[in-house]
């Protein structure tokens, strides 16, 4: 933190200190003592205006760590239908002890450019990595959720047929 961020935190808990009296709330501030914290803030924002990109990286940080708390929330919720999806292709060592989910669509060309990532990863793994594929169609392409249907009807078969030849 430097000397501006903890200028401008001390000079928030000055003013929060000097309208609290006690512990009890405070009482609200008249339009002059409004209109004077007003004046002090937008003084010390224009003279040190750095201190609105760190308050925007911080607020960025914090909705990237709220972000990943919901993925990884999300994730454990439905960890079961992630990797026991029976109409999901596995990859590599099914037994093994880490398991890639790769999420994709059949038109992405980013998620073309993986493949070969994550097939260097299965062959340089073989005994410790599995993968399993879930189809996930970009909303906005029609063609890409169409596409979708295909290849899981017909693991759903292979799936349905070899389950009841056993």
């Amino acid at each position: 933190m430097n000397t501006k961020t903890i200028g401008l935190a001390g000079l928030t808990v000055m003013l929060v200190a000097t309208a609290s009296p006690g512990m009890g709330q405070p009482p609200p501030l008249t339009s002059d003592q409004e209109a004077r914290v007003t004046e002090i803030v937008r003084a010390y924002l224009l003279a040190h205006p750095e201190v609105i990109g760190e308050a925007m990286q911080a607020l960025r940080e914090r909705q990237s760590a709220e972000e990943a708390a919901k993925v990884a929330q999300g994730v454990q919720q439905h960890r079961g239908e992630l990797l026991a999806d029976p109409t999901s292709p596995v990859g590599g060592n099914a037994e093994g002890p880490v398991t890639v989910v790769e999420f994709f669509d059949y038109n992405c060309p980013y998620c073309r450019r993986a493949e070969p990532v994550l097939a260097e990863l299965l062959t340089k793994n073989p005994e410790s990595v599995s993968s399993t594929r879930n189809s996930q169609p970009l909303p906005t392409r029609r063609a890409s959720r169409r596409g979708q249907r295909s290849p899981r009807a017909v693991r759903a078969q292979n799936f349905i047929k070899r389950s009841t030849t056993r």
